[in-house]
Order: C-alpha cells, then structure tokens, then sequence
C-alpha cells in the first residue's frame, strides 16, 4: 500500500513539475516526453510520442511534431526510414497556421 501511494506522489510531482514549466496539455506533456526520448536515443518512443502530438488539429505544437516527424522518417529514427512520408510531414507543418512553422 506504501507503494502505490508513494507512486501517486511521484506522479503528481512530475505533473506539477511539467504544469511550472509551461506545459499545460496532455500534448505539451507528450511533446517533452518525446523529446527526451529522442534526446536519450529512445527513438521508438520518441516516434510515438510526437505522432500523437502531431495528429492534434489546432494544437500549437503540432506543427512542431510533424516536423520532427518528418526528420525521423527521413533518418529512420523509431521507424522505418520512408522518404515520402517525411515529405508528407514536412508539407504539412509548412502548411500550418502555427506562427513559428507556417504562412
């Protein structure tokens, strides 16, 4: 039972943690996690993470994740390496309203 509560407070704290330093969503908490990932050679998770940041209509980071979406296509970094697909990424992050990445 210890456990279990000791878990609880170390989740919460990572929330907390991730809320203080700017993330607010479920998808800036996803977008960190890939990062490390990616960061740490965690390239499968890393993979994941964003592609489910980048399937997000109208989140500000999405536009983000697919382009490094599209760079781990390129690379084959967590998948399989598929040119095509990393140029499907990359049109759509050029595509997006995000002011950082789009028009």
């Amino acid at each position: 039972m210890m456990m279990r509560s000791g878990s609880r407070l170390a989740a919460s704290l990572i929330i907390a943690a991730l809320i203080l330093s700017g993330c607010r969503t479920i998808q800036d908490v996803a977008y960190v996690k890939g990062s490390d990932a990616a960061n740490a050679g965690r390239y499968e998770e890393a993979f994941e993470q964003f592609k489910s940041v980048a399937a997000v209509d109208g989140y500000d980071g999405q536009a983000s994740a697919q382009y490094r979406l599209g760079d781990m296509y390129l690379e084959g970094q967590g998948t399989k390496r598929d040119p095509a697909q990393a140029l499907r990424m990359f049109e759509l992050c050029a595509a997006s309203t995000d002011r950082q990445w789009g028009k």
